[in-house]
């Protein structure tokens, strides 16, 4: 799948646009077809490191879809 990444925390320079492996839903869980998705302040706070999560890298931007 296509997808907005980040491999580590930083400024817009970090955003890298590719490939990511496709999901694959757990117990529980189901996978979304997903056509269109934007990444909004949330995701900008989380790049820069400014919204008090712990990412696990290569991170998945986009939290509006």
């Amino acid at each position: 799948m296509k997808a907005a990444l980040i491999e580590r925390n930083g400024g817009p320079e970090v955003l890298i646009y590719g490939d990511a492996p496709d999901p694959v839903a757990g117990p529980d869980e189901i996978v979304v077809d997903i056509h269109a998705a934007s990444v909004n302040a949330a995701d900008w706070q989380v790049r820069a490191n400014q919204y008090g999560s712990t990412l696990k890298f290569p991170y998945i931007l986009g939290r509006d879809f």
